[in-house]
């Protein structure tokens, strides 16, 4: 009885290592924006505006033909 319950002991330690260690290691951090990407994050940020502008439009307008 004491075999048993030593091996089921053994065995649940043995399993629940590889849980543990995986809730130890932290999130890697984010890397800072680099100003290189500036650049390109302004011009995303300007085309989303146009697009919005286009949708709003799309949506005011009740003409068929002018919504293609």
């Amino acid at each position: 009885m004491k075999t048993s319950i030593l091996i089921s002991a053994i065995v649940a330690c043995a399993l629940s290592a590889p849980i543990v260690s995986a809730q130890d290691k932290s999130a890697p951090a984010k890397p800072a924006m680099s100003m290189d990407m500036d650049k390109p994050m302004l011009q995303m940020q300007e085309n989303m505006k146009k697009m919005q502008a286009q949708m709003e439009r799309l949506r005011a307008t009740t003409d068929p033909k002018e919504r293609q």
